[in-house]
């Protein structure tokens, strides 16, 4: 029975995705990259597919930018390949493409792998000794959403080599908690743990706010401040905010999440019993902090003797 070549749908994401999983293990198959294939399929991005017996066997797709177009993902299943399955996907291909105002299409593959046949039976013509540059930015797109949310910012590494003054904080804070976040796995290795909590106090103007976003550069960490005069006023209303915040920011990868005026939402609870909600949330949020690696939990403070002793009990700060 011979394939049916058609265009691809977005019906077909399931089944398409399933025959790149099984192509993932071939040695002449570059993995594709599943999630930006899924998200360009939804959005309409032109594509072909070969189906027998309401089976995917091969796919091709491709991405349009003005009059040019890159094909991202061809892919054959093992026992079809070498038969002119790709070079009769790419015909349907290069036809949907010319239809959209594509003049130049270009693809991107290694020496022998699948679909290098089919490019060079269209047409296509190979430039060799090219370099490939690529960089792969420090934060996903959901993950950057979150960020800007919350204000935060990916901060310069430079920024710690400005950090001009109290030399000895700054050797402490570098050989304490920047560099076993760096490298935990040689960190573990000596026998040291990486930092999860920190408290920085001190008078105003002693830089507590600037080596927290030293920190977060000299990491490559996301930095986000979380700012008490932000969250909504009333103790319920803030503890709400605060759990719903501390824990949507769980969901990264990595971040330096900072709090400043700490003693403002964590106050002795004797003292301001309209804290005990806040300060309740911060003692459960806490452990949560340090029991998710990739994250530092910063909290700075002008009066150290006003926060709630319970959260300032060994076991809670590093």
């Amino acid at each position: 029975m011979k394939p049916v070549i058609r265009d691809l749908l977005a019906s077909d994401i399931g089944a398409a995705v399933r025959l790149l999983e099984e192509c993932r293990i071939l040695p002449d198959t570059k993995p594709a990259d599943i999630a930006q294939f899924v998200s360009d399929v939804s959005s309409g991005a032109p594509g072909v597919v070969a189906v027998l017996d309401e089976r995917i066997i091969g796919v091709v797709q491709a991405r349009t930018v003005s009059d040019d177009a890159w094909i991202n993902v061809v892919m054959i299943d093992a026992s079809w390949r070498h038969q002119g399955l790709g070079s009769a996907m790419l015909q349907r291909l290069e036809d949907k493409l010319l239809h959209l105002g594509v003049r130049k299409i270009s693809a991107l593959l290694s020496s022998s792998q699948a679909g290098e046949t089919a490019l060079l039976n269209r047409g296509f013509t190979c430039t060799h000794d090219l370099l490939l540059y690529e960089k792969l930015e420090p934060l996903a797109p959901t993950s950057m959403r979150i960020v800007d949310q919350y204000g935060g910012e990916i901060l310069s590494a430079e920024l710690w080599d400005r950090v001009a003054g109290m030399f000895e904080e700054k050797k402490i804070i570098a050989g304490r908690v920047v560099a076993p976040l760096a490298d935990p796995s040689t960190a573990s290795q000596v026998g040291v743990k990486a930092p999860a909590t920190v408290l920085l106090f001190g008078p105003p103007g002693t830089g507590k706010t600037t080596f927290a976003k030293a920190i977060a550069g000299r990491l490559g960490w996301p930095f986000i401040e979380l700012l008490p005069s932000k969250l909504e006023s009333g103790a319920e209303s803030m503890s709400a905010e605060l759990r719903s915040a501390m824990n949507e920011l769980l969901q990264l990868d990595h971040a330096v999440v900072f709090i400043d005026e700490f003693d403002e939402i964590a106050s002795a609870r004797e003292h301001q019993p309209a804290a005990k909600g806040v300060v309740n949330e911060l003692l459960k949020m806490i452990p949560a902090y340090r029991s998710t690696p990739g994250h530092l939990l910063v909290c700075a403070t002008n009066f150290v003797g006003d926060i709630d002793s319970a959260v300032l009990r060994p076991g809670r700060f590093d």
